[in-house]
This record gives C-alpha cells, structure tokens and sequence, in this order.
C-alpha cells in the first residue's frame, strides 16, 4: 500500500510539472525569478510560493557554491518547495544564459518577458527584495512599453486572485 501511495504522490508530482512545463512552453509571455543559493531562506520560500501562483519560473546561474551534482541541488530545491507549496510548486531551472539575456547582475530579481525577446521592450526586470505584487505594480506603472504593461496588469490579477 506504501509503493501504492508513494506511486500515486510521484505521478501527480510529474502531472503538475509536465503542465507547468508545456503551458510555460505554450505561452508568449515568461515570467522569471532569479535567485541564488545565497539568497536567505525565508526569501526563498516567499518567492517561491508567489511564483507557484503566476507559474512563474524560478532560475538559478549554477550549482551552490561547494555543490557538484544535481542530486545536491534537488534536494534543496525540494526543502523549499516543500517549505512554500508542496502540492503546486513552482518550476526550477539552472539557465545561466538567461541570466545574460535579460542582464541580471543581482538577485533576488523578478522579470517579465515575451518568449524569447531579448530587446528592451520585450522584458522588464526589478532586482530587490520585494514581492511580485509590488514587482507587478512597479511594471505596470512604470515600463514605457503597452506590452509590458498590460502584462504586468494581468499578473497583477492572477496573483491577487490567488
């Protein structure tokens, strides 16, 4: 019965993240939170859960510093999850390019894009220890671009609508 149920938890776990996958796949807009291990825990668990509700993206550069293998990283990555939203938690990724594209020198950081875009009015980026709402807010009342703007709306309502 323990396999059973272990079974049954593991399957719903890559249900949830296929979706999360295919709709971040499927969807023009991306929405990032780019953090580092150094990034204190409480911080995390925050973002995380507020990531979880925008199915947002959470990137990190690399592996913790002493860190080699994946193993090492999912089993903190797990912690977190676990910590903020273990039945929905947000994706993660090591995407060290994508750090670049959108020219993140800091972090935490929370950005919004069209797939794919990299010129300045495909992405708005604020770095700081805040919340997506106040991200959202500073995106939709500051970004000279429509675009940016009305998406920065829409998520705004997404996560208010929790």
């Amino acid at each position: 019965m323990k396999f059973f149920l272990l079974f049954a938890a593991l399957l719903a776990s890559f249900a949830a993240n296929a979706e999360s996958i295919y709709r971040s796949m499927t969807n023009p807009w991306a929405t990032y939170v780019f953090v580092s291990t150094d990034v204190p825990e409480s911080t995390l668990i925050a973002l995380a859960r507020q990531a979880a509700v925008v199915h947002a993206v959470i990137v990190l550069r690399g592996f913790a510093a002493g860190q080699t293998d994946w193993k090492q990283n999912q089993k903190w990555i797990g912690q977190i999850n676990d910590a903020c939203c273990a039945s929905k938690p947000p994706v993660w990724q090591i995407y060290p390019q994508l750090f670049d594209q959108y020219h993140i020198k800091a972090v935490p950081a929370i950005a919004i894009a069209k797939a794919g875009g990299s010129l300045p009015q495909d992405y708005a980026v604020v770095t700081g220890d805040i919340g997506f709402g106040e991200a959202l807010k500073i995106f939709a009342q500051r970004s000279k671009y429509t675009d940016i703007r009305n998406r920065a709306i829409a998520l705004y309502g997404m996560f208010h609508g929790q």
